[in-house]
């Protein structure tokens, strides 16, 4: 039995925080390099917090497992791959810095295209996004073409 749970707690370790098979968390650093570099990818920015505005509440972490699990249903299906940063995690000087580059407030999915947030306008911020509106954007964006498999 403890040969099983260490197994499963090195899994764990090597595969980082996220819970799902195509999408990888990485550090602020790291999507910093990637701008850098100028590659195109897909980001999702998680946000663990609950937050109360104007007297609602809104459960960041709840919402963002739902779209998490539903980009991870698409990018599976379409032989892709995303990384994970956690936007709760990041300081306010980091949000500032890469406000510039992608503008995100809470959590949402981002298509960066050679180093460059593709439009704001493209971006998923909603957690009830169909797997169909993910796909859509995709190809909008140019990570998948219309005759993909489904």
């Amino acid at each position: 039995m403890k040969k099983i749970l260490l197994l499963l707690f090195g899994l764990f370790l090597l595969t980082g925080c996220s819970n799902y098979s195509n999408i990888e968390t990485i550090s602020y650093n790291d999507l910093k390099e990637k701008i850098e570099n100028k590659e195109s990818f897909i980001v999702i920015f998680t946000n663990n917090e609950v937050s109360t505005e104007d007297g609602n509440e809104y459960d960041y972490k709840s919402e963002c497992k739902v779209l998490e699990s539903t980009l991870n249903s698409v990018l599976v299906e379409n032989n892709l791959n995303a990384y994970e940063v956690v936007y709760s995690k990041l300081t306010q000087d980091e949000k500032n810095e890469l406000a510039p580059t992608i503008y995100i407030e809470n959590y949402g999915i981002v298509f960066v295209k050679n180093g460059v947030d593709s439009s704001i306008l493209t971006h998923i911020t909603d957690y009830q996004t169909t797997k169909y509106d993910i796909k859509s954007r995709l190809i909008n964006n140019a990570f998948i073409t219309e005759n993909t498999e489904d």
